[in-house]
């Protein structure tokens, strides 16, 4: 009789440990991969983190310090489907190819115009503009030498 039992129990015992393996592993939550859609059009500047603030932490004071100090100037991006992009900036106009690399945005300058007389810091022709997505907030992000940064938005 105590045999029994005790088969009894251990067949319940191997029975439920191997009901309560279930699987486990879970998938992460995954970010959607990007493509080309998600970028082309137009992208504003929208703020400017200065080099001792962080983002997104800072973004709502940077937006406030852009739209009472740069917001006229002009600083947009273009992407097209075509993967030709444009980029204004102040009184600089770059035109190019744009090329997405995972989470970043790689424009190769192909024409540099300025419309000021000095063309001292324009860039040139070859040169590769990198800017960053980010997924979570659906913003361009453009860190500058400084440690500055502009963030675009999509209009």
């Amino acid at each position: 009789m105590m045999k029994k039992l005790l088969i009894t129990l251990l067949t319940v015992t191997i029975s439920l440990s191997f009901a309560s393996c279930g699987n486990t592993s879970k998938k992460a939550k995954s970010t959607p991969k990007l493509t080309k859609k998600d970028f082309v059009g137009i992208w504003d500047g929208s703020a400017v983190i200065d080099s001792n603030g962080s983002y997104p932490k800072d973004y709502e004071k940077g937006k406030k310090v852009y739209s009472d100090n740069i917001g006229l100037i002009l600083n947009y991006l273009e992407f097209e489907d075509e993967n030709r992009a444009s980029f204004y900036i102040m009184d600089k106009q770059y035109h190019g190819t744009w090329e997405l690399k995972g989470n970043s945005i790689a424009l190769t300058i192909e024409e540099a115009k300025q419309i000021s007389e000095d063309e001292s810091d324009l860039l040139q022709p070859g040169s590769v503009l990198e800017f960053e997505f980010d997924s979570d907030n659906k913003r361009i992000l453009h860190k500058l030498d400084s440690g500055a940064m502009f963030v675009y938005e999509k209009k």
